[in-house]
């Protein structure tokens, strides 16, 4: 994935508490291809709304905006809307309470992938007490992941490095969200950007699910938990700040463990995808698409694009693997859709509490 913002303009500032910018900052951002995503990250100096809009360069275009808080979980701490395409006008406002320091992230999408059209140029408007805004990861750089990741190969004893396995290409790291005591990261040590990259469903492609759930079982010292209580997600890209791939690893929801085994008895659950997402979890409460695996080999990744929906939008697609008691695993999918990210990581008990 290649993300450029051509141009930040900010035209007519008024400067409000600690040098907060409180009227609009311009931003033009080019997309790449269908799994691409303009993502801006902007700390608030100041109080008020934090707002983003989106405004086409071309007619027929329709981009979804999501605004993210990061480091805050439940409501209010995300919001989506679609423009409607307008050229003329910013369209599919967005908008969060700010407060001085706070850490937001803007992620723009595009709701009509046609292969031929790009790249494609779009517009957006982020308005309230901006203090800092920029492209994330930065133009021409390297995921703060990614980054992480090439440490521990050159250091394996660094601090945050859990698993270093140079042979099969990837690292175990530890989240260092405080939300996050029990969350640990399987992330790669080449460059693949995430769910939406083709490289996930390619034949040679590491199985990181599998190594991801081994280490989980048996190495992780701050997991080692039984099979119906691990669990490992990959989020969509409207439901991720980073664009290095990286498997969530921890604990699961005891809601959601016992949602599971009660569908499972009552004969909800097949060895293959029902015809539309059917179990509520996490939260939210959100519809998830369940199925039951005996083996890891064919990856959660390809199992995803046996979705005919999904196959053609795996940007838009998050995916879990949950343990089922007796053996075998709970393969689950989600999808962005309205105020839905596409985040199965929020099946997780990332401090292991239940």
């Amino acid at each position: 994935m290649r993300l450029l913002i051509r141009s930040i303009l900010a035209v007519g500032l008024l400067l409000g508490p600690a040098g907060a910018t409180l009227a609009s900052t311009p931003v033009e951002c080019r997309i790449d291809g269908p799994g691409d995503a303009c993502i801006v990250a902007v700390t608030t100096g100041g109080s008020g709304t934090l707002s983003v809009c989106s405004r086409a360069s071309a007619e027929g275009q329709r981009w979804r905006a999501t605004l993210v808080r990061q480091g805050v979980e439940g409501p209010g701490s995300a919001t989506s809307d679609t423009g409607d395409g307008s050229i003329a006008s910013c369209t599919g406002w967005v908008g969060l309470p700010a407060s001085p320091g706070q850490h937001y992230v803007a992620i723009v999408t595009d709701e009509r992938p046609r292969a031929g059209t790009y790249p494609k140029t779009l517009k957006l408007q982020v308005s309230g007490p901006v203090a800092t805004i920029d492209l994330r990861p930065a133009a021409g750089g390297d995921d703060p992941l990614y980054i992480a990741a090439q440490a521990c190969l050159k250091d394996p004893k660094k601090s945050g490095c859990v698993i270093v396995d140079a042979a099969r290409k990837y690292v175990v790291l530890k989240d260092t969200s405080v939300y996050k005591p029990s969350g640990y990261l399987t992330v790669p040590t080449f460059k693949v950007t995430g769910i939406e990259d083709p490289q996930v469903v390619a034949p040679t492609f590491p199985n990181f699910f599998a190594y991801a759930w081994t280490d989980a079982r048996l190495h992780v010292a701050g997991l080692k938990k039984p099979a119906e209580n691990t669990g490992l997600a990959v989020n969509s890209i409207a439901g991720r700040t980073l664009n290095q791939l990286h498997i969530h690893m921890s604990c699961v929801r005891k809601s959601v463990r016992d949602a599971l085994a009660s569908a499972l008895a009552a004969g909800k659950i097949a060895t293959s995808w029902a015809a539309r997402p059917f179990l509520a979890l996490g939260p939210r409460n959100h519809l998830y698409n369940v199925m039951v695996a005996s083996s890891l080999t064919v990856t959660p990744f390809l199992q995803v694009q046996k979705i005919p929906a999904a196959k053609g939008a795996m940007g838009k697609q998050t995916v879990a693997v949950i343990g089922k008691a007796g053996g075998g695993w709970f393969i689950l999918n989600d999808f962005t859709s309205g105020t839905d990210q596409g985040q199965a990581e929020e099946l997780l008990d990332q401090r292991c509490a239940s």
